[in-house]
């Protein structure tokens, strides 16, 4: 499949190099998504096209409306709920207690998703899509 990551700098020519984010919506990792939402996040000449081996990524469906009723802002519940084999309800409290600010998680969701064999997210939001990959960074090849 083919993935976009939108930043405001040239990205280094070895995958190696890359500096996943410390923390995110999903965790620690590299960010990607479709061209609309990595553009969102480009300035003019550094929207990034990459192939991703989608068939070693987690599918999780995202859902912002999961998380209303417990007055969150997030869409990682149901990937909470799946990592840690719990409720929505209880997935909520999860998330309250990993956050470092209130909305984005950090690298004990790499470490989940990566112990269960995968290499990192796909995350389907209905109309739109989100990538997350964890070092090594194997899984995706630049375009």
């Amino acid at each position: 499949m083919i993935a976009y990551h939108g930043s405001t700098h040239k990205l280094p020519d070895d995958l190696a190099l890359l500096m996943p984010s410390k923390h995110g919506s999903f965790g620690s990792g590299f960010y990607l998504g479709d061209k609309a939402a990595a553009s969102l996040y480009a300035d003019s000449d550094h929207l990034h096209e990459f192939w991703v081996d989608d068939s070693q990524l987690l599918r999780v469906d995202a859902c912002f409306e999961i998380a209303e009723p417990f007055d969150l802002d997030t869409a990682a519940l149901p990937l909470l709920a799946r990592l840690f084999n719990c409720s929505v309800r209880d997935a909520a409290n999860v998330f309250s207690r990993l956050t470092c600010d209130g909305f984005l998680l950090g690298a004990e969701v790499a470490e989940l998703v990566q112990n269960e064999g995968y290499a990192g997210l796909y995350l389907d939001y209905g109309t739109c899509f989100e990538v997350v990959v964890y070092p090594p960074f194997d899984v995706i090849k630049p375009i």
